[in-house]
Protein backbone atom coordinates (compact mmCIF):
# COMPACT_ATOMS: atom_id res chain seq x y z
CA UNK A 1 0.00 0.00 0.00
CA UNK A 2 1.56 3.38 -0.91
CA UNK A 3 0.69 6.02 0.89
CA UNK A 4 0.87 10.04 -0.10
CA UNK A 5 0.41 12.73 2.26
CA UNK A 6 0.90 16.23 2.34
CA UNK A 7 -0.53 19.33 4.20
CA UNK A 8 -4.13 19.13 2.90
CA UNK A 9 -4.23 15.81 1.83
CA UNK A 10 -3.80 11.99 2.81
CA UNK A 11 -4.77 9.07 -0.29
CA UNK A 12 -3.63 5.64 -0.30
CA UNK A 13 -2.82 3.68 -3.47
CA UNK A 14 -3.36 -0.06 -3.13
CA UNK A 15 -0.62 -1.37 -5.54
CA UNK A 16 -2.29 -4.93 -5.57
CA UNK A 17 -5.09 -3.73 -7.81
CA UNK A 18 -2.92 -2.54 -10.43
CA UNK A 19 -2.43 -5.12 -13.00
CA UNK A 20 -1.83 -3.07 -16.11
CA UNK A 21 0.71 -0.46 -14.95
CA UNK A 22 3.95 -0.04 -12.74
CA UNK A 23 3.78 2.84 -10.56
CA UNK A 24 6.69 5.54 -8.89
CA UNK A 25 5.90 7.76 -6.34
CA UNK A 26 7.05 11.66 -5.06
CA UNK A 27 10.53 12.48 -5.72
CA UNK A 28 11.31 9.53 -7.98
CA UNK A 29 7.62 9.99 -9.93
CA UNK A 30 8.91 13.75 -10.34
CA UNK A 31 12.44 12.97 -11.34
CA UNK A 32 11.22 10.72 -13.96
CA UNK A 33 8.46 13.30 -15.01
CA UNK A 34 11.18 16.36 -15.70
CA UNK A 35 12.99 13.56 -18.03
CA UNK A 36 9.98 12.80 -19.69
CA UNK A 37 8.79 16.84 -20.03
CA UNK A 38 12.82 17.87 -19.92
CA UNK A 39 12.23 20.37 -16.97
CA UNK A 40 13.39 20.76 -13.53
CA UNK A 41 11.91 18.49 -11.18
CA UNK A 42 11.61 21.18 -8.99
CA UNK A 43 8.86 22.87 -10.87
CA UNK A 44 6.72 19.97 -10.70
CA UNK A 45 5.81 19.82 -7.02
CA UNK A 46 2.24 18.78 -7.26
CA UNK A 47 3.19 15.90 -8.43
CA UNK A 48 3.10 12.60 -6.59
CA UNK A 49 2.60 9.60 -8.81
CA UNK A 50 3.35 8.13 -12.18
CA UNK A 51 2.12 5.35 -14.08
CA UNK A 52 3.44 3.44 -16.76
CA UNK A 53 1.93 0.62 -18.90
CA UNK A 54 4.07 -2.24 -17.93
CA UNK A 55 3.71 -3.84 -21.54
CA UNK A 56 5.70 -0.89 -22.66
CA UNK A 57 9.23 -0.68 -24.00
CA UNK A 58 10.57 2.93 -21.96
CA UNK A 59 13.16 3.10 -24.53
CA UNK A 60 11.03 4.88 -26.47
CA UNK A 61 11.48 8.64 -26.26
CA UNK A 62 7.06 8.76 -26.28
CA UNK A 63 4.76 5.99 -24.65
CA UNK A 64 1.70 6.28 -22.85
CA UNK A 65 1.71 7.14 -19.07
CA UNK A 66 -0.80 8.68 -16.57
CA UNK A 67 0.22 10.98 -13.47
CA UNK A 68 -1.46 11.94 -10.03
CA UNK A 69 -0.84 15.69 -9.09
CA UNK A 70 -2.96 17.52 -6.29
CA UNK A 71 -3.73 20.92 -6.40
CA UNK A 72 -5.14 22.57 -3.15
CA UNK A 73 -7.62 25.46 -4.17
CA UNK A 74 -10.43 24.98 -1.63
CA UNK A 75 -13.81 23.01 -1.81
CA UNK A 76 -15.46 23.84 -5.21
CA UNK A 77 -18.69 25.65 -4.16
CA UNK A 78 -21.30 24.20 -6.58
CA UNK A 79 -19.55 20.98 -8.69
CA UNK A 80 -22.36 20.10 -10.46
CA UNK A 81 -23.19 23.36 -12.24
CA UNK A 82 -23.45 23.34 -16.00
CA UNK A 83 -20.13 23.67 -17.75
CA UNK A 84 -20.37 26.25 -20.59
CA UNK A 85 -18.61 23.82 -23.13
CA UNK A 86 -18.68 26.41 -26.13
CA UNK A 87 -16.83 28.94 -23.63
CA UNK A 88 -14.18 26.05 -22.59
CA UNK A 89 -13.75 25.55 -26.32
CA UNK A 90 -13.13 28.99 -27.32
CA UNK A 91 -10.46 29.39 -24.39
CA UNK A 92 -8.54 26.56 -25.08
CA UNK A 93 -8.42 27.57 -28.08
CA UNK A 94 -7.09 30.98 -27.19
CA UNK A 95 -4.58 29.52 -25.24
CA UNK A 96 -3.23 27.61 -27.62
CA UNK A 97 -3.04 30.64 -30.30
CA UNK A 98 -0.92 32.55 -27.25
CA UNK A 99 0.94 28.92 -27.02
CA UNK A 100 1.63 28.67 -30.95
CA UNK A 101 2.50 32.87 -31.22
CA UNK A 102 4.76 32.21 -27.98
CA UNK A 103 6.97 29.12 -29.61
CA UNK A 104 6.84 31.23 -32.72
CA UNK A 105 4.81 28.66 -35.04
CA UNK A 106 4.26 29.20 -38.56
CA UNK A 107 0.54 28.15 -39.50
CA UNK A 108 1.92 24.66 -40.89
CA UNK A 109 3.70 24.28 -37.61
CA UNK A 110 0.67 25.25 -35.36
CA UNK A 111 -1.28 23.14 -33.28
CA UNK A 112 -5.47 23.74 -32.85
CA UNK A 113 -8.21 22.03 -31.10
CA UNK A 114 -10.29 19.37 -32.52
CA UNK A 115 -12.81 18.11 -30.47
CA UNK A 116 -13.49 16.58 -26.86
CA UNK A 117 -12.53 13.16 -26.07
CA UNK A 118 -14.94 12.91 -24.26
CA UNK A 119 -16.78 15.88 -23.49
CA UNK A 120 -16.79 16.99 -19.71
CA UNK A 121 -19.41 14.77 -17.64
CA UNK A 122 -19.18 14.78 -13.72
CA UNK A 123 -20.56 11.91 -12.03
CA UNK A 124 -21.56 13.04 -8.78
CA UNK A 125 -21.84 9.69 -6.94
CA UNK A 126 -17.59 9.95 -7.60
CA UNK A 127 -16.92 13.53 -7.00
CA UNK A 128 -15.83 13.30 -10.10
CA UNK A 129 -15.30 14.87 -13.41
CA UNK A 130 -14.34 13.80 -16.81
CA UNK A 131 -13.18 14.42 -19.73
CA UNK A 132 -10.48 14.60 -22.91
CA UNK A 133 -8.79 16.59 -25.49
CA UNK A 134 -7.96 16.00 -28.87
CA UNK A 135 -5.65 17.86 -31.07
CA UNK A 136 -4.97 18.56 -34.31
CA UNK A 137 -2.26 20.06 -36.24
CA UNK A 138 -2.21 22.12 -39.53
CA UNK A 139 -3.14 19.36 -42.04
CA UNK A 140 -6.35 18.54 -39.60
CA UNK A 141 -4.00 15.58 -38.63
CA UNK A 142 -5.05 14.38 -34.78
CA UNK A 143 -1.46 14.59 -33.34
CA UNK A 144 -2.26 14.33 -29.63
CA UNK A 145 -4.88 12.68 -27.01
CA UNK A 146 -5.72 13.02 -23.59
CA UNK A 147 -8.09 12.18 -21.00
CA UNK A 148 -8.44 13.42 -17.51
CA UNK A 149 -10.43 12.78 -14.46
CA UNK A 150 -11.17 15.75 -11.59
CA UNK A 151 -11.83 14.38 -8.18
CA UNK A 152 -12.51 16.59 -5.78
CA UNK A 153 -11.28 16.57 -2.38
CA UNK A 154 -12.26 18.76 0.72
CA UNK A 155 -9.49 21.14 -0.06
CA UNK A 156 -8.57 21.05 -3.68
CA UNK A 157 -8.67 18.48 -6.46
CA UNK A 158 -6.86 15.40 -7.45
CA UNK A 159 -6.03 15.33 -11.27
CA UNK A 160 -4.95 11.67 -13.02
CA UNK A 161 -3.98 12.44 -16.28
CA UNK A 162 -3.69 9.96 -19.23
CA UNK A 163 -1.19 11.15 -21.53
CA UNK A 164 -0.87 9.02 -25.13
CA UNK A 165 1.90 7.75 -27.44
CA UNK A 166 1.85 8.25 -31.02
CA UNK A 167 1.05 4.40 -30.99
CA UNK A 168 -1.66 4.11 -29.06
CA UNK A 169 -3.14 7.63 -30.56
CA UNK A 170 -2.95 5.96 -34.04
CA UNK A 171 -4.20 2.22 -32.41
CA UNK A 172 -7.54 0.88 -33.11
CA UNK A 173 -7.74 0.92 -29.27
CA UNK A 174 -11.64 2.62 -28.23
CA UNK A 175 -11.87 5.28 -25.66
CA UNK A 176 -13.43 2.93 -23.48
CA UNK A 177 -10.36 0.96 -23.43
CA UNK A 178 -8.22 3.74 -21.98
CA UNK A 179 -10.85 5.07 -19.90
CA UNK A 180 -10.66 1.30 -18.43
CA UNK A 181 -7.36 1.75 -17.92
CA UNK A 182 -7.80 4.48 -15.56
CA UNK A 183 -10.64 2.90 -13.67
CA UNK A 184 -7.96 0.97 -12.79
CA UNK A 185 -5.86 3.54 -11.14
CA UNK A 186 -9.25 5.23 -9.61
CA UNK A 187 -10.01 2.49 -8.31
CA UNK A 188 -6.81 1.95 -6.16
CA UNK A 189 -6.97 5.03 -4.83
CA UNK A 190 -8.72 5.78 -1.95
CA UNK A 191 -9.04 9.29 -0.09
CA UNK A 192 -8.66 9.11 3.65
CA UNK A 193 -11.49 9.92 5.83
CA UNK A 194 -11.74 14.05 6.70
CA UNK A 195 -9.96 14.55 3.46
CA UNK A 196 -13.00 13.88 0.90
CA UNK A 197 -15.11 15.90 -0.65
CA UNK A 198 -18.04 15.12 1.40
CA UNK A 199 -16.06 15.57 4.27
CA UNK A 200 -16.43 19.48 3.98
CA UNK A 201 -17.47 21.69 6.37
CA UNK A 202 -18.20 24.84 5.10
CA UNK A 203 -18.37 26.66 8.80
CA UNK A 204 -14.30 25.63 8.49
CA UNK A 205 -13.34 25.22 5.24
CA UNK A 206 -12.75 28.03 2.69
CA UNK A 207 -14.59 27.98 -0.75
CA UNK A 208 -12.14 27.74 -4.30
CA UNK A 209 -12.59 30.56 -6.50
CA UNK A 210 -12.18 28.29 -9.16
CA UNK A 211 -15.36 27.00 -11.01
CA UNK A 212 -15.79 23.40 -12.70
CA UNK A 213 -14.99 25.03 -16.04
CA UNK A 214 -11.67 26.96 -14.70
CA UNK A 215 -10.29 23.00 -13.52
CA UNK A 216 -10.47 21.89 -17.32
CA UNK A 217 -8.50 24.74 -18.13
CA UNK A 218 -5.52 24.43 -15.83
CA UNK A 219 -5.26 21.08 -16.37
CA UNK A 220 -2.34 18.97 -18.24
CA UNK A 221 -4.23 19.01 -21.55
CA UNK A 222 -1.36 20.10 -24.24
Amino acid sequence: MIEIHTARLALSIDESQLTSFNGVYEAQARDRLAEIWTVEAIDLPHYHALFIDKNIDETFDFFSFVTIAYIDHGYVIDPQEAIDIVEAKKQIEIDLEIINREARWGAEESIFFDDWWPRPAYQADKQMLEFGIALKDFYQKVINRTLNRIILTRNGHIAVNYSLSEDDLYSDKTLAYFQGKLDEICQAIKIHEGYRYQDVDEEKDYPSKSRMINLILSSEIF
